[in-house]
């Protein structure tokens, strides 16, 4: 965004405009509107967040693992992650840091696990 900043401070000031303007504001886009507003709001919130939801996040917690800490070893400390999201860990790192995560994940996935990540 720097980089868009320097080259064509044109393009990112448009941007900007665009979603301060009108994007951050519509009724489903809670990712702009928790950011600027600073909470959720029942009718603009994530799904997981909806009171109908609640009962079935709240019957399946258990199954939900949290780590705070380098994905291989919490890779190394099971071997049936069903879902892995790689989303922002990977915009801070090179390419051979992703490899070798990549590396340390993959081995331990389920058979039909999914893994999620931005390129």
């Amino acid at each position: 965004q720097i980089d868009l900043l320097r080259r064509t401070p044109s393009v990112w000031i448009s941007r900007v405009c665009e979603v301060f303007g009108s994007r951050m504001w519509r009724a489903d886009n809670y990712f702009y509107y928790a950011y600027a507003v600073g909470r959720w709001d029942p009718h603009c919130c994530p799904r997981y967040l909806r009171p109908e939801h609640y009962e079935a996040l709240r019957s399946s917690a258990h199954r939900v693992a949290l780590h705070h800490g380098p994905l291989a070893s919490a890779a190394a400390s099971r071997d049936d992650f069903t879902v892995a999201s790689l989303l922002d860990s990977m915009d801070w790192m090179g390419d051979e840091q992703i490899a070798e995560q990549l590396a340390a994940l993959l081995p331990h996935m389920a058979p039909a696990g999914r893994l999620f990540w931005r390129s």
